[in-house]
């Protein structure tokens, strides 16, 4: 499958916020936005409780791009870890 566009999604640390749903997307990339430091991304199927220790953290100095190939029930959510809003770059493959 082709990528089918490409997008940018920003996150506070108030909330986790969704920037793929598996529902139309197969496939997809995430990068962090180079002026953001760092990021979490949580891969779950409804949105994750606010307290909730399952994520990923990618931080500039180690990693900074992930890939996923998504059931139709997956959902990837973004959330800022401290009170400075990021930004995530990424591409999607629709289904």
């Amino acid at each position: 499958m082709a990528v089918t566009n490409t997008f940018s999604a920003t996150a506070t640390n108030s909330a986790w916020t969704q920037i793929v749903d598996g529902t139309t997307i197969a496939s997809c990339g995430i990068q962090l936005d180079p002026n953001s430091t760092s990021v979490f991304l949580a891969v779950a199927q409804a949105l994750p409780t606010a307290g909730s220790d399952d994520f990923l953290h990618f931080d500039r100095a180690r990693d900074v791009s992930i890939s996923f190939t998504l059931n139709a029930t997956d959902k990837i959510y973004a959330r800022a870890p401290s009170s400075t809003s990021v930004k995530v770059r990424g591409y999607q493959v629709t289904r």
